[in-house]
């Protein structure tokens, strides 16, 4: 049988990091990507040090800092997902209360609601579209549907498709840096496992980065 888990994600990464062994942790924000014949050379950050290295990994989400330096192109998937925007929020479970052992989504007037529950509270959100709302009337929205106030964590605006390219030069852009489907990013989730098991089955094999190419578009 398969499985699928919830995780509270600060938990898992805090719990990732103290098995993440012989790596040195920099906390800072890339300003520029230097570039030379094979791609990138080293990053400058805002602290204003310089790392350099031979192959980077582009984690940096929608932002795609470092592989845009490249010139990815993006494939855009908006004219069959129009949903433009999601706004997070989270809901606190009541003492004693049952907790489902699964995710809960249903449609709305302009997107669909999220329902992840985790020990102690909800992850919820409302992907929808700005194109037939606002985040005020989405706001209004939801609490609508719920029945009580929500306060948002934030209003991230979305792009659904995908890189034409996902390794370009000496760098891989994996996960939401890569490609984003709603409703299927808890999927997605799963396709950045699959990403990282191509990427250690490919990296220095003969035309792994074509392989690796065509096996990542194939996933979305």
């Amino acid at each position: 049988m398969f499985f699928a888990f919830h995780f509270d994600q600060a938990r898992a990464g805090a719990w990732l990091r103290k098995k993440a062994k012989g790596i040195a942790v920099i906390d800072d924000q890339v300003r520029g990507v230097d570039k030379g014949e094979g791609g990138i050379t080293a990053l400058t950050l805002e602290s204003g040090a310089r790392v350099e290295g031979d192959f980077f990994l582009d984690c940096t989400g929608f932002r795609r800092a470092l592989i845009s330096d490249l010139g990815a192109d993006w494939i855009s998937y908006a004219q069959m997902l129009p949903v433009n925007r999601a706004m997070p929020f989270w809901v606190d479970l009541k003492e004693g209360a049952e907790i489902a052992p699964c995710t809960t989504a249903w449609a709305q007037k302009n997107g669909w609601i999220w329902q992840i529950p985790t020990q102690d509270r909800h992850g919820m959100g409302y992907v929808y579209s700005d194109a037939h709302t606002t985040p005020d009337q989405a706001k209004a929205e939801v609490e609508a549907a719920l029945g009580h106030e929500i306060h948002p964590r934030n209003d991230i605006a979305i792009n659904a498709g995908r890189l034409k390219s996902a390794w370009v030069g000496n760098c891989v852009a994996l996960g939401l840096s890569s490609s984003f489907l709603e409703p299927l990013e808890a999927t997605s989730i799963h396709g950045t496992i699959v990403q990282l098991m191509l990427l250690a089955e490919w990296l220095e094999a003969p035309q792994g980065q074509a392989l690796y190419n065509a096996a990542v578009a194939r996933q979305v």
